[in-house]
Order: C-alpha cells, then sequence, then structure tokens
C-alpha cells in the first residue's frame, strides 16, 4: 500500500478560517476537499473558542455539506487571537490543578505562565463559573470542584 500524501496544512486551514476566507473553499483541488474534516477543523478549533463551537457548530456539523462547514468556520473565526493547541481529552496524565490551569489559560487567552498568576486572584465561585461558561463536560467540572476543595 503507498503512503498516501496529506496537501492540506490544518495550521493553513485554521489561519485562512480565522481571517474569513469563505472563498478558499472553492479554490482547493479535489484530492484536498476529499482530505477536508469537518470534524477535525472543529476540533482544533475547539481549543480556542470552545463555547463558540458548542453553540454554533456541533448541531449543524453533521448535517451540512463540507463547504457550508467551512463558512460557518469562516464566521466564528477571529483573526490574530493565538495559536492553536489540539484539545487534550484530560487523560489520567492531566493532574487536577493542570485542568484548572488550563481552564483559566483557554478562557482569558493567555499562556500558563500568565494564568498561575491569575489562579490567586480567582474564586471559587469564579472559576467554576468560568468553567460553566467555556462548557467543561462533567467529568472535568467534577475534578476542578475536587481540586477547589
Amino acid at each position: 500500500m503507498a503512503n498516501k500524501e496529506y496537501t492540506l496544512n490544518i495550521f493553513d486551514l485554521l489561519s485562512r478560517a480565522d481571517r474569513g476566507e469563505e472563498a478558499f473553499y472553492n479554490f482547493m483541488l479535489e484530492d484536498e476537499r476529499k482530505q477536508f474534516s469537518p470534524w477535525l477543523v472543529q476540533r482544533w478549533i475547539s481549543s480556542r473558542k470552545l463555547q463558540l463551537v458548542n453553540e454554533i457548530t456541533n448541531p449543524l456539523i453533521g448535517s451540512l455539506p463540507h463547504e457550508l462547514c467551512w463558512k460557518l468556520f469562516c464566521a466564528i473565526g477571529i483573526p490574530g487571537t493565538g495559536r492553536y493547541k489540539f484539545p487534550s481529552t484530560g487523560g489520567s496524565s492531566s493532574s487536577k490543578s493542570d485542568i484548572v490551569l488550563g481552564l483559566v489559560a483557554q478562557h482569558f487567552n493567555v499562556s500558563r505562565r500568565i494564568a498561575k498568576t491569575y489562579l490567586p486572584i480567582l474564586s471559587k465561585e469564579q472559576i467554576l463559573e468560568i468553567a460553566d461558561e467555556e462548557g467543561l463536560e462533567k467529568a472535568d467540572l467534577k475534578k476542578i470542584k475536587a481540586k477547589l476543595g
């Protein structure tokens, strides 16, 4: 079996979506369109825009053609808002404090180093409110509550 060569770059796609380049999909080659995965792009976008993804794209992603999914990603794009990081599934390797730190960093769109300086300022209630706003799953919410005591 020959190795498959991918021509799409996920970071290029994310950058174009953030800039609102809706016409880009029309200029993709046929092979690139076949490689385009709305589910994968959505997963990456959720690393910076979880609330938008939960409210806007999740209900629609499975029922829309790929071209309309691309336009939807462009509509929620926010240019120049930082780097994307593939979202962790929160497996056993991440400690409870890492979850709180990651949540605060994501919410305020800052690095983990800067988010560490926010933690002493934020109350337990504020952190739980942030978790709610970011749409955390029940399992992660339980971990945060346990960490906060």
